[in-house]
């Protein structure tokens, strides 16, 4: 009979939080323009 061994690696910790954002994006929009009619993806979404 076979025995099945569980190796259980120890992931690194994350490193605390910054306040230097890596991405910031302010007001995107998107518009997808489908001929007779545009759909509003994205209305001035923000990120940070």
């Amino acid at each position: 009979m076979a025995q099945t061994v569980q190796m259980q690696e120890e992931l690194p910790q994350a490193a605390p939080p910054s306040r230097d954002s890596l991405l910031s994006l302010e007001k995107v929009w998107k518009i997808y323009d489908l001929g007779e009619v545009q759909v509003e993806a994205l209305r001035g979404v923000s990120l940070e």
